[in-house]
């Protein structure tokens, strides 16, 4: 019997290696980190709410959702956000939401 296809063991790359093309690729772009870096926080700076978060996700990871039942209807389940981030929060007071 042909042991063609399917999963085997020990086939595939290992867990947590890193191709080479994506080794090179950071390699090439690992210069512009700073500059991109230094842009995303101005722009958090200005009040840009995308930029905050993005500042945010990446420091403290995504929030997660918090689920609640609705009492009256127990069939409905309705996903209400962890933490809210509003347009007119500074970075600071979205900071300390995510605290």
């Amino acid at each position: 019997m042909s042991n063609h296809g399917g999963r085997r063991n020990g086939a595939g790359r290992p867990r947590g290696q890193v191709s080479e093309a994506k080794k090179q690729i950071a390699e090439l772009m690992a210069e512009y980190v700073p500059a991109a870096i230094e842009t995303i926080g101005k722009a958090a700076e200005g009040g840009d709410l995308v930029a905050a978060r993005e500042i945010l996700d990446r420091v403290y990871g995504k929030p997660t959702q918090a689920l609640q039942h609705e009492k009256t209807r127990p069939d409905c389940v309705v996903i209400l956000p962890a933490k809210t981030i509003t347009k007119d929060m500074t970075p600071k007071e979205a900071a300390d939401a995510y605290a």
